[in-house]
C-alpha cells in the first residue's frame, strides 16, 4: 500500500491484493522473510511478501479471493433459493419481479444468441445454463467491485 500521504496508483493497488492471504508451497532450501530456511520437501505456508508468492509459482491461492467468490456465490445460491420459495402467481414482490426479468432476458439472450440449434419444438438447456451461468458470475464480479474491502 502507498505510505501515509501518497497517492495509491492502480499498480499499488492489484500488487497489494495479490501479496495478502496468499497460501502456498515454498521450495526446499528457500529463504524466508525472517531467514529461516525452508527444509526437505518444502513448506506450505502463508507467504510473506512477493518474494514468496514468486517462490510459490502458479499454484499459490489467493485466499481472500477464493473467500470473496464462495461468500457472494453463497448469497446468491441463497437469494435465488429465497425467491424460488416465496414465488406466488398470485401478486408477486418486487424483488420475485426483477429475478423473472433476469431469467426472462436469460432466455431471450439464449433464444437469440443460438437461435439456429433452437427450434420450435426443443430447447437447449446446456446452452441456458451456461449462459445464465456466465450471467450471474459476471453479476457477482461487479457486485464484488463495489463491496471490495479497504484495507
Amino acid at each position: 500500500m502507498a505510505a501515509a500521504g501518497q497517492e495509491q496508483t492502480v499498480s499499488d493497488y492489484i500488487v497489494h491484493h495479490l501479496t495478502n492471504l496468499t497460501y502456498g508451497k515454498l521450495p526446499e532450501g528457500f529463504e524466508r522473510y525472517d531467514g529461516e530456511t525452508v527444509a526437505a520437501g518444502g513448506q506450505w505456508t502463508f507467504a510473506h511478501g512477493a518474494d514468496e508468492i514468486a517462490a510459490m509459482g502458479f499454484n499459490a491461492i489467493h485466499v481472500d479471493s477464493l473467500g470473496w467468490s464462495i461468500g457472494l456465490g453463497i448469497i446468491f445460491c441463497a437469494l435465488f433459493r429465497w425467491v424460488a420459495v416465496r414465488a406466488s402467481a398470485d401478486t408477486p414482490s418486487g424483488l420475485i419481479n426483477f429475478i423473472e426479468m433476469i431469467v426472462e432476458f436469460i432466455d431471450n439472450q439464449v433464444k437469440d444468441t443460438f437461435q439456429q440449434s433452437i427450434d420450435q419444438n426443443s430447447q437447449n438447456m446446456i446452452a441456458k445454463r451456461l449462459h445464465s451461468t456466465m450471467r450471474h458470475l459476471q453479476s457477482m464480479r461487479n457486485l464484488c467491485r463495489i463491496l471490495r474491502p479497504r484495507w
